[in-house]
């Protein structure tokens, strides 16, 4: 096996890995602080997150282009700066006792998540990699981050500014098709990881993709009989809203 970035070394080390979809949707409000946290406190290695650009360039940890869905708020994250975008209430679209969270600013997601938390960081906006890539080595953790993202543009753009951040391909698939065009894409834009929906992923795929040394993490999956099919396949890891289910099934399995 070629050697790897520290990243996805330190993911190889955990497979199969849980990861925490913005931060386990299902058990906090997205994307927020308080999910990292409790991402945290129930033993999830890793979590995604989504990260957009505010009005003046900050980046802030939000999955949607508008506010509408997750806040209080209306209106494009583009339109606003950091100050008022802070100013929202991020947690009672979830439940009345997550009422102070805000939408976090990036640095503030990886201030928290360092020596704690690894991430997968799904970039929304194009035009913000070296932003994202300035982030990362600052807080000390390039090595423990996936850059990740549904564009080979900014898969390509990352690469080509900072060769020492590990990079992943999202797919969305409706059905099996062949790995082998799907990996070479992922590999053509530097990708050291593919990330399949998981209507995509079988054995055959997952064994393509480990002969030529590239891991798969697929999403988004909820429901317990649907994670041990996929984990039958040798999946490196899986996306959840539920990572306390996966959590539970992966610590029975290792009983």
């Amino acid at each position: 096996m070629k050697k790897q970035l520290p990243a996805i070394e330190a993911f190889l080390k955990t497979r199969p890995t849980c990861i925490a979809h913005r931060g386990g949707s299902g058990i906090a409000p997205e994307n927020t602080l308080a999910a990292f946290e409790k991402a945290i406190r129930i033993g999830a290695p890793w979590a995604e997150l989504d990260v957009r650009a505010s009005r003046r360039g900050a980046l802030v940890v939000i999955h949607d282009r508008s506010l509408e869905r997750t806040t209080n708020g209306s209106g494009q994250v583009s339109d606003f700066t950091l100050k008022e975008l802070q100013s929202l209430n991020a947690g009672s679209h979830f439940s009345p006792k997550f009422a102070g969270e805000r939408i976090p600013a990036f640095n503030e997601v990886l201030k928290a998540a360092r020596g704690r938390l690894r991430l997968l960081v799904e970039i929304k906006d194009e035009g913000i990699e070296e932003a994202v890539a300035s982030a990362l080595r600052k807080s000390r953790m390039s090595d423990d981050c996936i850059v990740i993202s549904f564009s080979p543009r900014v898969l390509y753009r990352m690469r080509s500014i900072a060769k020492d951040i590990a990079t992943g391909l999202i797919l969305k698939l409706d059905k099996p098709v062949p790995p082998s065009p799907l990996i070479l894409r992922a590999r053509r834009v530097g990708g050291s990881m593919i990330s399949p929906s998981k209507e995509g992923v079988t054995r055959k795929f997952v064994e393509a993709a480990h002969s030529k040394d590239v891991p798969i993490i697929t999403w988004t999956v909820n429901e317990a009989a649907r994670m041990r099919e996929l984990l039958a396949t040798d999946v490196d890891g899986i996306t959840t809203d539920r990572p306390d289910i996966l959590l539970n099934l992966l610590r029975e399995e290792h009983k």
